[in-house]
């Protein structure tokens, strides 16, 4: 579960640094258990696509604070030819060692534009990266969320078998933590509120691996019981 609760965690501290995207998903979190608790029942799977805003968040903190900025190498297995810069041709003899690099495709201002580097839920998302499909489409609730520019479970063939019990977990407790607390950076972590990712000294000392973001030492949360008025908290 390290994955997932790296990021949870950073998805929690872009809520904290972020309290107007904070208080939407605990209003549709509230609203949603509300709902559910008015029906005389206990949470279902079905109810979870009702996260629509928590969701967005979920897929923003996978696109900026991506778990894994490269995966496995690989070796291609016959000759290939590519276009790269300036539209140059580019040939690639079998067996050459080749990795992809998701930093680089998950951060790109090309690919996402100017507020890349920018915690952003409301961003325009395409369908395939949030697992939504409509009436042409429905079976993308369970495909990997997979584009061109996003890919934080790796790729088909090879994408994270676990990839939707992740989404269920983190849905659950993420909605659970907003429906009854308030989150606030505390401690050190305070200190490191204004991090942008890939700049700077304290993003270059979380990074500590070339692998990618390791789980910062003295990342420090803040729960406050919202208790009876939860909307009214999280305003303030």
């Amino acid at each position: 579960h390290d994955t997932t609760a790296f990021t949870m965690q950073f998805l929690l501290f872009e809520l904290a640094r972020h309290p107007e995207y904070q208080h939407r998903a605990r209003a549709e979190c509230v609203a949603v258990y509300e709902q559910i608790e008015k029906n005389g029942k206990d949470i279902e799977y079905d109810d979870l696509s009702k996260f629509v805003f928590l969701r967005r968040c979920i897929t923003e903190s996978l696109r900026l604070w991506n778990v894994a900025m490269i995966v496995f190498s690989r070796v291609s297995s016959a000759p290939e030819r590519v276009t790269g810069l300036n539209n140059q041709q580019v040939e690639i003899p079998k067996g050459t060692r080749f990795n992809f690099w998701y930093y680089g495709q998950h951060h790109s201002r090309d690919l996402w534009g100017e507020d890349a580097l920018i915690f952003n839920p409301d961003r325009e998302f395409k369908n395939h990266e949030l697992q939504r499909g409509d009436h042409t489409e429905p079976e993308l609730v369970a495909f990997t969320p997979v584009t061109e520019r996003f890919h934080p479970f790796s790729m088909p063939r090879r994408d994270c078998l676990g990839k939707n019990f992740a989404f269920l977990e983190m849905r659950l407790l993420i909605s659970r933590l907003l429906q009854n607390f308030h989150i606030e950076l505390a401690g050190p972590t305070r200190e490191d509120a204004n991090v942008q990712v890939g700049t700077g000294e304290v993003y270059t000392r979380w990074a500590k691996s070339s692998d990618g973001l390791v789980q910062p030492e003295k990342m420090m949360l803040q729960l406050i019981p919202v208790k009876n008025d939860p909307l009214k908290r999280s305003s303030l």
